[in-house]
């Protein structure tokens, strides 16, 4: 088989320098292409290192943020708590001298009806003989003497029972206060500590297993 023409000049046929030019430029801009692509993952690798080290500062610092947190609402709760049994205490106090001043005043009736029946019983004298002699005074001393006590007594009572009351108030207050406290360090201690605990180290932010 011949082809005639074959040994024909093309107009387009390359020479063995421009062949050679050409293979050199594609091998430089591959080179140039390789190049770039190493600066632009040298570059993205930098981002995300920066990107990294960021995260785990932040993360640093939210965690310092809670452990503060955390120990200034335990040392707060623990404040809470001592002044919570020293309310009991006074509440217990109270009650007790509560209790005393009811029974001093008790105790008073046993008196002031003698020394009402005295006065009661020589009122009923006749004539000269219902006399303000001193035991009348000292009668009417008594029965002034003791009522002036029971009423003392009573408003000591009064102002007792008030401070109970308040003292139950707080009572109520400091076991609410300390019921929330509890909540928000299981929540911040508990629960969302060990979480960021588990923040994934460098590599891992890096996009590595491990």
């Amino acid at each position: 088989m011949y082809y005639p023409g074959a040994a024909r000049y093309q107009e387009f046929q390359s020479t063995p320098e421009s062949w050679a030019q050409n293979s050199h430029d594609n091998i430089v801009a591959a080179e140039n292409q390789r190049m770039a692509s190493i600066q632009m993952r040298e570059l993205i690798n930098q981002i995300i290192q920066d990107a990294a080290k960021d995260m785990k500062e932040e993360a640093d610092r939210v965690e310092n943020a809670f452990a503060r947190r955390i120990e200034e609402m335990a040392a707060t709760k623990a404040k809470l708590e001592n002044q919570l049994e020293n309310t009991l205490d006074e509440i217990s106090r109270q009650e007790n001298n509560i209790v005393e001043l009811k029974k001093a005043i008790k105790d008073k009736e046993a008196p002031m009806k003698v020394a009402q029946t005295r006065l009661h019983d020589r009122s009923v004298r006749q004539g000269i003989e219902l006399c303000r002699d001193p035991a009348h005074t000292q009668l009417v001393g008594e029965v002034l003497e003791i009522s002036q006590s029971v009423d003392q007594l009573i408003r000591q009572l009064n102002q007792a029972e008030d401070n109970l009351n308040k003292l139950n108030d707080d009572r109520m207050i400091l076991e609410k206060e300390i019921a929330m406290k509890t909540k928000s360090l299981y929540t911040d201690r508990d629960k969302c500590l060990p979480i960021r605990n588990s923040f994934p180290n460098i590599n891992r932010l890096l996009g590595y297993s491990a």
